[in-house]
C-alpha cells in the first residue's frame, strides 16, 4: 500500500468485546492489534475502539452471550457506524 500513493483508504479499529464473557478473544488482544494498526496507518485509522469504550461503560451489558456482539437496543452499531461516517467526511 505505500509504494501506492494514489490509493485512499480509512482503517477501523477493532471493537471491545466483554472480557467477562468471551473465551475466544481479550480486550488485551484487540488494544495490541489496534495499536500496531494505528502506527501503521495513523493517518487513515479511525478509532472507535475509545468510542465504544468511552461512550458505554456498561459495554457489556449491550452485548450478547459470547460478549463479541451488540445488541440493537443499545445503539453501539450506529454510534460506531456514526464515528466512521464522521471520519470520512459523509456526516
Amino acid at each position: 500500500i505505500s509504494d501506492n500513493t494514489n490509493i485512499t483508504f480509512k482503517i477501523v479499529s477493532v471493537n471491545p468485546v466483554c472480557d467477562g464473557k468471551t473465551a475466544y478473544l481479550k480486550n488485551s488482544d484487540i488494544t495490541g492489534f489496534n495499536s500496531a494498526i494505528r502506527s501503521e496507518f495513523s493517518n487513515n485509522y479511525i478509532d472507535t475502539y475509545t468510542v465504544v469504550k468511552n461512550n458505554y461503560p456498561n459495554m457489556c451489558d449491550c452485548t450478547d452471550g459470547e460478549g463479541l456482539h451488540y445488541r440493537p437496543n443499545c445503539k453501539i452499531e450506529q454510534t460506531v457506524y456514526d464515528t466512521i461516517m464522521q471520519a470520512v467526511g459523509e456526516i
